[in-house]
């Protein structure tokens, strides 16, 4: 990657308006953005990026594509787009398979889509494979992903120590997100003896270059006193240097500090204000701790007793498998109190929700809301959510409606259309339909 200045808040904008500023210019201020995780600013550029190329003709870039629908595929300041961010990846392939051979770059590019199943079946061993080569070739964030794959044994023994290996090449290279995973490598014994002072090196390191992950870190340090003298306050002015920059994580963080006073003034109101842009990126435990203020209400944090909200926040954490969360979702499903809420919200959000992760609790809960429809205790009339539910039941690894393939989307048409009409046949007769249906076809998500 090109080394660019540091960008603050109004470089993008200039950047995107001055057209003596090269396309190649502009691509490596967006990836200095995204590496360190400024959404907003990569956004920008990458689509003025997209901009230039139509207006001057010339060939699309691969690697843009890529970026791009991994934005939409996360829902990094854009808002989570399946389909979006399919075409993206489409069109990366197209432009970014011929020139993965001697381009390192384009080789961990296509890495992340395999390791992932962005655009194509996943394969974490033939990710492991991509980024090997790019990481022998020097190319420090192919270094960086594959110590991640080796730390957390995917497509790959686990080995900690390796991870450390690629983690020091990338970070004899600079490159900042290295800093970080050593320093939490360091602090939690990983592949190397646990020294929480190394670690606190590691993340100031990070912190100095302005990457919100490092700053965040390095608040956690001081939050508990690992490595460093405890200190709240210098904690609290790590979050918010982080929490600037977006980051999702730091922003939970600070809003806790806010929440009960520790190293600034309580403000319940600030909290609130701090949770909602980490809840706003869907960060698990910031939509939980908004939920519990939403359950009960909070007067001194200007919320009202918000039951609708806080089940659709405990849901939204539940699809990502956070614990405290689905212990919650369970409470109000086997109670009375909000029970109904909880019910009529899955039943409306199921289809969207993650279908890969934590599938039997969803298969479960929503068994119960389809009871509870059959029984008339719950009035809803979305029968494509009911035909989704168990075309998704014969064919779980489809991802989500957008990823379908065709042939099950005339299946899901055609059953909603049943439904409408014929909905006590349910139980016994829907899996029938839909295999005559579907017939042999099978579920893809090219």
């Amino acid at each position: 990657m090109t080394a660019v200045p540091f960008l603050d808040s109004t470089t993008p904008a200039l950047l995107s308006n001055n057209p003596s500023v090269s396309i190649q210019q502009l691509v490596s201020a967006a990836d200095h953005s995204f590496e360190f995780e400024h959404w907003a600013d990569a956004f920008l550029l990458y689509s003025k990026v997209e901009e230039r190329i139509l207006k001057e003709g010339v060939s699309m870039n691969g690697h843009v594509c890529y970026r791009m629908g991994v934005m939409y595929a996360r829902g990094n300041y854009v808002k989570k787009d399946y389909s979006r961010a399919l075409s993206y990846f489409k069109k990366a392939l197209i432009y970014l398979t011929p020139i993965c051979e001697t381009d390192p770059e384009a080789r961990c590019d296509l890495a992340y889509m395999l390791e992932n199943g962005y655009g194509v079946q996943e394969d974490k061993v033939k990710a492991v494979e991509y980024y090997r080569i790019a990481a022998n070739q020097g190319f420090a964030r192919a270094q960086v992903n594959l110590g991640y794959m080796y730390s957390n044994g995917y497509g790959v023994d686990c080995d900690k120590s390796q991870a450390v290996k690629y983690y020091k090449m990338a970070a004899d290279q600079g490159y900042t997100n290295a800093f970080t995973n050593l320093g939490f490598m360091a602090s939690n014994g990983y592949g190397m003896t646990q020294d929480k002072k190394m670690a606190v090196r590691y993340y100031k390191k990070a912190a100095k270059r302005g990457y919100a992950r490092g700053l965040c870190n390095l608040g956690y340090m001081y939050d508990y006193g690992y490595g460093v003298p405890h200190s709240k306050v210098l904690a609290a002015k790590y979050y918010s240097l982080a929490a600037e920059q977006g980051y999702s994580v730091a922003q939970c963080n600070l809003a806790y500090m806010y929440q009960y006073g520790f190293g600034v003034p309580l403000n319940k109101k600030t909290a609130v204000h701090y949770y909602q842009l980490a809840a706003d990126q869907s960060y698990p435990r910031a939509l939980c701790n908004l939920a519990e203020m939403y359950i009960y209400g909070d007067e001194s944090a200007g919320i009202s007793l918000d039951p609708k909200k806080a089940v659709l926040y405990f849901i939204l954490a539940a699809d990502q498998e956070y614990e405290r969360a689905n212990t919650y979702l369970s409470r109000l499903l086997s109670g009375d109190t909000h029970r109904s809420i909880a019910l009529e919200y899955l039943a409306e959000l199921w289809p969207t929700l993650t279908l890969t992760k934590n599938f039997e609790f969803k298969n479960q809960i929503f068994e119960q809301t389809l009871s509870e429809i059959f029984k008339g205790h719950v009035l809803y009339q979305n029968y494509t959510t009911i035909a989704h539910y168990h075309l998704m039941k014969e064919w779980p690894n489809a991802k989500a409606n957008a990823l379908l393939h065709p042939s099950c989307k005339i299946a899901l048409l055609t059953v909603t259309l049943i439904l409408k009409n014929h909905i006590n046949i349910l139980p016994d007769l829907l899996p029938l339909i839909l295999k005559a249906i579907v017939g042999n076809w099978k579920i893809r998500e090219d």
